[in-house]
């Protein structure tokens, strides 16, 4: 499993579906929209949406339009998420 993936799934700040979006995101070599979310893993709208807004509201993903809201990762968070999850590890070794 990817580094950033593995720090995803082993976060206790992110809630268990936001995790999942997170990851569909951060895999898309492409910012993704909302609908192509839901598509991609069979959640509501309602539900999509509101991982959206918290992950846009704790900086975890950005947003831009062009023509619909386009979601990618806050490279600076999954930095952050990245090296808490390497010393995590490294402090339990």
């Amino acid at each position: 499993m990817d580094l950033l993936k593995e720090a995803i799934e082993n976060s206790a700040i992110i809630p268990r579906v936001q995790k999942i979006v997170l990851k569909v995101i951060c895999s898309s070599s492409y910012p993704i929209s909302a609908k192509e979310i839901e598509d991609i893993l069979g959640l509501s709208r309602p539900s999509v949406s509101f991982s959206l807004k918290m992950l846009l509201k704790r900086n975890f993903i950005n947003r831009s339009k062009d023509n619909v809201y386009l979601y990618s990762p806050n490279q600076e968070r999954m930095k952050e998420i990245r090296e808490r999850f390497v010393s995590k590890s490294s402090d339990i070794k």
